[in-house]
């Protein structure tokens, strides 16, 4: 995935200013992570059903560790979507959202992003 190295702000913190094309790449940026980010939920989804319905002792030993990677997962991805979210925000005018964890968004992460694949 990208990285947003020269996204958001000029050396001295100011707002830069972006044409058409560089704010369509922050959204694509930010999208890709949304979906990366969604992902893990998935797979955590998937592994819970397993876990619950088909597992013995030593496999949900086994998927504890896989539960334990992807909330590593869950929170670097969450990062990088929240960050390249925010620098395409403040690149367009809009308002960042703050840096809370999912549960302090309700558990949707998407409220009043309007990232679909219309967007761009």
């Amino acid at each position: 995935m990208s990285n947003s190295r020269n996204a958001g702000t000029t050396g001295t913190g100011d707002a830069a200013v972006f044409g058409s094309l560089v704010l369509a790449d922050l959204e694509n940026r930010a999208t890709r992570a949304y979906a990366d980010h969604g992902d893990g939920y998935t797979a955590s989804s998937v592994l819970h059903v397993l876990w619950m319905d088909h597992a013995d002792e030593s496999l949900r030993k086994a998927l504890n560790l896989v539960f334990a990677e992807l909330e590593r997962h869950h929170a670097r991805t969450r990062k990088a979507w929240h960050d390249l979210y925010n620098a395409w925000a403040v690149a367009a005018g809009i308002e960042p959202i703050p840096d809370e964890p999912d549960e302090g968004l309700g558990g949707d992460i998407s409220n009043d992003c309007n990232f679909g694949p219309d967007s761009v």
